[in-house]
């Protein structure tokens, strides 16, 4: 779905990773701590829904950061505004929802 990067993650970077339960996330990095190699990432979306929305350390390199600017589908689009809404990001979402109307305009023609 995304192209994903090891480069250096920074405070509010979205990221992709695995936790050592096996559990894929998405989220946002809210804290890192070099000294520990350790980031705090905020989970936006899981494929355990107990995990949604806790803050959970992970070290650096398990997690990979979702570059903003790659070519998205609408499929990805309509996904990454719903992640926008439900993580109240009001610029993201006009952000998203301005690519995505120049999307749908392209398709008419």
């Amino acid at each position: 779905m995304f192209t994903v990067s090891k480069a250096f993650v920074e405070e509010s970077s979205w990221v992709t990773g695995k936790t050592p339960n096996g559990e894929l996330i998405i989220g946002y990095i809210d804290k890192i701590d070099p000294a520990k190699d350790i980031v705090r990432v905020t989970v936006v979306n899981s494929d355990n829904d107990d995990i949604v929305g806790d803050t959970i350390e992970m070290l650096h390199h398990w997690v990979e950061t979702i570059p903003s600017s790659f070519e998205k589908s609408k499929t990805q689009l309509e996904f990454l505004i719903d992640l926008a809404l439900e993580t109240k990001d009001e610029e993201w979402f006009l952000e998203l929802s301005a690519e995505w109307k120049k999307k749908d305009q392209k398709e008419l023609l």
